[in-house]
């Protein structure tokens, strides 16, 4: 036998079976895709948030990073395909959000700055807005929700990170549901000393709301996490092919529940759900192979990968 350093687990050579983790139902999504321009005009005057929601202060996007502008534009636009819904069914939901070098264009002309006018030179809304944390945080003050909210990543692997840390909390039973949201620059955002982008890009993030599996039957796509044999090479995700994907794999189910407003019926959420009289989420056994899995990202080591599941998919198993 020979240890996977990886999972810190042992495990024999002939065993070469995936092994499935952690699992989780996507519920809704939605991709925003901004140019700077675009982002500029909605830091100034926000839109309308989808019906029943809290409209948005200009004065809480002034200082804030593109990517969680972006990100707020993104979970909208998901509460818009949800349907009308009450805020109070999401309190105690979780906020992750996922980022890739989140105010790295903003460091750089703080660090120059810092250098020729000291500290007094440095902007103090740097830490609140531009931290790991902020975009979760302020999506939480506008969402009004009262769950964990945190920021996983911030770097080329930040994407696995964020599913593998949702799949976990969904497991645990520490939250009944969860926004997971993705937001980055496509090509990436390099910027030069006065923190302009050195080519021309747009900040994409995508909103999932994501919930445990409700049944044996899988009739909506799926992440799911498994653990195998190593990849060729370890895989980021790429935000426009996963929401391709789950448009083709929804679009099918949502079909059948287009009469169904709010928040799907079969999602577990509970008032004081950690109440320990109150079971956690339900996680139903899968039958892999009756369904198709197509992988969509890894870990830097590639021992651990994310595949998207849905019974929508031909045959294939990996993505492009």
């Amino acid at each position: 036998m020979t240890r996977n350093r990886a999972m810190g687990s042992v495990l024999t050579q002939c065993d070469t079976r995936h092994e499935v983790v952690l699992s989780a139902e996507v519920r809704a999504h939605a991709l925003c895709r901004m140019t700077r321009d675009q982002i500029s005009s909605a830091r100034r005057k926000p839109g309308n948030p989808p019906e029943g929601w809290p409209a948005l202060q200009p004065s809480l996007l002034r200082n804030s990073d593109d990517q969680t502008i972006a990100a707020m534009a993104a979970v909208h636009a998901t509460l818009r395909r949800m349907g009308p819904s009450d805020p109070r069914c999401l309190e105690h939901w979780g906020i992750l959000v996922s980022s890739r070098f989140l105010g790295r264009s903003s460091l750089v002309v703080a660090l120059d700055r810092f250098r020729s006018d000291g500290v007094w030179g440095v902007s103090p809304h740097l830490i609140p807005h531009y931290a790991l944390h902020s975009p979760a945080g302020t999506l939480s003050l506008t969402l009004g929700v009262h769950g964990p909210n945190l920021g996983v990543g911030g770097g080329l692997s930040s994407e696995f990170e964020g599913i593998l840390t949702a799949l976990t909390w969904l497991k645990a039973g520490i939250v009944p549901g969860l926004w997971l949201v993705f937001s980055g620059w496509s090509p990436e955002f390099v910027p030069d000393r006065e923190g302009e982008p050195m080519a021309d890009c747009e900040c994409q993030a995508l909103a999932v709301v994501l919930g445990p599996p409700s049944s044996a039957k899988l009739d909506r796509p799926c992440f799911q996490v498994v653990a195998g044999e190593v990849l060729v090479s370890p895989r980021p995700l790429d935000l426009t092919v996963l929401a391709g994907l789950l448009d083709q794999s929804c679009r099918d189910a949502g079909k059948g529940s287009s009469k169904r407003s709010g928040i799907p019926c079969d999602l577990v959420v509970h008032d004081g759900h950690h109440d320990p009289g109150i079971p956690g989420p339900h996680f139903a056994p899968r039958t892999q192979r009756r369904f198709r899995a197509r992988t969509i990202a890894s870990d830097a080591s590639g021992r651990l990968r994310v595949e998207l599941l849905s019974p929508k998919f031909p045959h294939v198993k990996e993505v492009g």
